[in-house]
């Protein structure tokens, strides 16, 4: 959700970012690490290298992946409080944030050949229960859509490995 709210783009720009490019690939590579373009390239192959080359490595001069990955929470917090108001909080919010929390552990069990999974999975997670609801389908995938699969490890986690899979409850 987080490349759809202007809060996104805000703290990005906050961050000294000169272009929504920046504050995209950064973004989606922080987790890995202030890794390479050329990770980035391979990791998220249906972008045009030379899109990614024009904001990496430069992102990382102007902010680690930590303080990115700081940024991007921050928005998404700023998003679902503004979007669910008083019920972010919710009784029905913490219990969804339990079960996600649950089905990431048990994703986290299978982390080989996924490195964004695992780049994600090395993070802590956080402390407020709306944004565990949002940090579960990083993890796991097919508890929810909002993941994009873009590489053939997401799509193949999401048909073999998702929590509540047929294929799973077998």
């Amino acid at each position: 959700m987080i490349y759809f709210t202007p809060f996104g783009a805000e703290a990005y720009a906050a961050l000294g970012f000169t272009h929504p490019r920046m504050g995209y690939f950064a973004s989606r590579s922080a987790p890995m690490g202030a890794v390479a373009a050329e990770v980035t390239i391979a990791t998220f192959f249906n972008f045009n290298p030379a899109l990614v080359y024009a904001v990496l490595p430069e992102a990382w001069t102007i902010a680690t992946p930590e303080q990115i990955l700081t940024a991007r929470l921050d928005a998404v917090d700023r998003s679902l409080r503004k979007a669910w108001g008083e019920h972010v909080d919710g009784t029905e919010v913490r219990e969804a944030a339990e079960l996600a929390r649950r089905a990431a552990e048990r994703a986290c069990n299978r982390p080989q050949g996924r490195p964004l999974f695992g780049g994600h999975a090395s993070w802590p997670w956080p402390d407020e229960p709306h944004l565990g609801v949002v940090a579960c389908p990083i993890l796991a995938p097919g508890v929810s859509r909002r993941f994009s699969c873009r590489t053939s490890s997401h799509r193949r986690t999401q048909r073999c490995r998702s929590v509540g899979s047929p294929r799973r409850n077998r």
